[in-house]
């Protein structure tokens, strides 16, 4: 009887004073105060109308403006920060104030917001992409794949939209990727 009293005593005298218990009862009233974790949503591409890159008739052309008007579909902005290709030299994002002059954005302006829930034109006289050096000549009707990297500000949230673009002189076609569409021409 005794022996039984005193495993008794040694296990109430275990379990009050054992620091391994002591540790994971710290641990799940840690767990109890730490927030929850929210789930992000994934973003949703912006529909791409009216894409085009502007052919000028000059075979020393090096420069080709890329227009597209932009709808952003979610509830935050998006900053587009650059633009791919594998017969894309460069590019460089660029603005052309009331007074007509032509800026290009560098720095910390070097992207292009798209407000949450509206349409953003990239044009002439406007925000516009300027494509840089293409790595093979270019002509009339011929098309370039061209891929468009966003990003939410404030976030590392990131993604990208690949789209075959026509290179013309004669201006936009009507032209619609869907946010959900894969690469199409």
């Amino acid at each position: 009887m005794k022996h039984a009293i005193f495993c008794m005593v040694t296990l109430m005298l275990g379990v009050f004073f054992n620091p391994v218990m002591s540790q994971t009862q710290a641990i799940s009233q840690e767990q109890k105060k730490a927030p929850e974790v929210q789930l992000v949503k994934p973003l949703k591409r912006p529909v791409a109308l009216n894409y085009w890159i502007q052919l000028i008739e000059d075979e020393n052309q090096t420069q080709f403006p890329l227009y597209v008007d932009l709808v952003n579909l979610n509830k935050k902005d998006l900053e587009l920060v650059s633009v791919q290709g594998e017969e894309i030299g460069g590019t460089e994002f660029h603005y052309v104030n009331e007074a007509g002059q032509d800026q290009i954005l560098l720095g910390e302006n070097g992207h292009i917001t798209l407000a949450s829930k509206q349409l953003t034109k990239l044009q002439p006289k406007g925000f516009y992409i300027m494509l840089l050096n293409p790595t093979k000549p270019w002509a009339e009707l011929d098309t370039t794949k061209v891929t468009l990297r966003y990003r939410v500000p404030t976030s590392l949230q990131e993604m990208e939209q690949t789209f075959n673009v026509k290179i013309t002189s004669s201006g936009p076609a009507c032209h619609v990727l869907h946010p959900d569409s894969p690469t199409k021409s």
